[in-house]
């Protein structure tokens, strides 16, 4: 039997230990033991249980560390659970107070909405953690919906409390919360954005369902309380009132979040891939995406028509104009629909919105001239037109009446000049006029080959 020192000067010491190259190579012990077991069958068993328990070691200090950021996370929740319950006690003790005089309820109201927000972006914090550290959905998911219900459970607070004081006459009224302010609802939806653009390939469509219904209900309330306190702004202006004591301070700018963004990222939810399981879920979906998309036009267009007096909080509303992007995650969300099930109605609407992007620049860039405001003036891009000529030639047939539409598009295209008419929209092009049978086709077909050559004749 040979010990280790001299399996390794043997090895050292003969022409076995070099490779082709003539390079000595190094030992490994057990991969030689395992070939020639029987030369020292103790020293080869003596490496095997070393491995195992390295083996075992590694293993174990990997669950040690997930066992303990799962206890840490369990810590974190029951410390922010506490807090809430605290910011309830708090409420609860103000509210025990018989009146509470009108020169101290505004400091009680800031005191208050600080804690709410407090414990709000501590459940963030969890949620942030728990798909960061152990990559798990549903802890994050529920921090996430703790955070949502405590909100609407103090905005649902402060509509009663309103409700009830505008049957009272005293300036000492019952206390009620102020409304949450608009960036507490956009810091969760930005935190369920997160958790998808972390997980996408790997959530569930359920987890991404119950997503999208808790940032679609955020979002309707916050603009349900941004609108009234515009109106409430603008009433007050209009009757020479003092804009400070006015609610609408609870849509002032605070942070760099536009509204846009929180439309971004519910519009994102509503076009994700994983919705393209089936064809009537995908649409279902696609058109979701396109409603919030008009509710940003519509939207735009009253703020942009009717200013507030405050510049500030004025320019914070105009920041839900939709971007580019928006625009095109809508429009390439029915392209996929298209392209994948055959769909005619989904190319048609991916061709609406490009074609009503057209319309409403040409609009704005008029009114522009006076109003000296041009974000809502948002030319289709070349990603905007190659995907819905994309979607129509991926079609079996096309109508001649869609045609039509399509050559419209693409002449307010060239009219605006902003997109260079390139190959590989030619194709596109010339493709769609291949599955109709219009009279005039292969004459169409010829301008397209000509459209292709010219920039290569040039």
């Amino acid at each position: 039997i040979l010990s280790k020192g001299q399996i390794e000067r043997i090895w050292n010491s003969f022409d076995v230990g070099k490779n082709n190259d003539g390079v000595l190579e190094s030992l490994d012990m057990s991969e030689f033991l395992n070939k020639y077991p029987n030369i020292n069958p103790s020293l080869k068993e003596s490496l095997s249980r070393e491995e195992n328990v390295s083996s075992n070691g590694e293993s174990q200090k990997n669950d040690i560390a997930t066992n303990d950021e799962t206890k840490s996370l369990e810590s974190q929740h029951s410390i922010v659970i506490k807090e809430e319950e605290k910011l309830q006690r708090m409420l609860t003790k103000i509210q025990s107070q018989s009146s509470i005089a009108s020169s101290i309820r505004s400091e009680i109201e800031t005191l208050f909405t600080q804690e709410l927000e407090a414990v709000i972006e501590l459940w963030i914090n969890v949620a942030n953690n728990s798909i960061n550290k152990i990559d798990n959905d549903e802890g994050s998911l529920f921090a996430l919906e703790r955070a949502s219900s405590l909100l609407l459970q103090y905005e649902a607070e402060y509509v009663k409390g309103l409700r009830q004081s505008l049957d009272e006459d005293d300036d000492n009224a019952h206390f009620f919360p102020a409304v949450p302010h608009t960036i507490s609802y956009q810091n969760i939806i930005s935190a369920y954005q997160y958790i998808l653009n972390k997980r996408e390939r790997d959530i569930s469509q359920s987890n991404l369902v119950r997503m999208q219904s808790q940032c679609s209900v955020l979002l309707k309330k916050m603009m349900k309380h941004i609108l009234s306190q515009r109106t409430e702004s603008l009433e007050e202006s209009s009757s020479s009132v003092d804009e400070g004591h006015t609610n609408a301070r609870a849509f002032e700018p605070r942070g760099k979040l536009a509204l846009s963004t929180s439309y971004k990222h519910l519009i994102s939810m509503y076009t994700s891939r994983l919705h393209l399981s089936s064809y009537t879920h995908g649409f279902q979906m696609a058109t979701m995406a396109r409603d919030l998309l008009q509710e940003m036009e519509l939207y735009y267009h009253d703020f942009f028509t009717v200013p507030l007096p405050s510049k500030k909080n004025q320019e914070f509303l105009l920041s839900i104009h939709p971007t580019a992007r928006i625009f095109n995650s809508v429009i390439l969300s029915y392209t996929r629909i298209s392209i994948k099930f055959q769909c005619p109605v989904s190319a048609k609407r991916a061709l609406e919105i490009v074609t009503r992007m057209g319309k409403r620049y040409e609009a704005y860039m008029r009114e522009a001239v006076e109003l000296k405001d041009t974000k809502g003036a948002m030319l289709p891009n070349l990603t905007s037109y190659k995907a819905v000529l994309s979607a129509f030639a991926s079609l079996d047939d096309v109508t001649i009446d869609t045609l039509e539409d399509i050559n419209a598009m693409v002449n307010t295209m060239e009219k605006h000049g902003n997109v260079q008419f390139d190959t590989t929209m030619a194709n596109l092009l010339k493709e769609c006029w291949s599955k109709c049978s219009h009279p005039q086709k292969e004459h169409r077909i010829r301008d397209m080959h000509k459209k292709i050559c010219r920039p290569e004749e040039e």
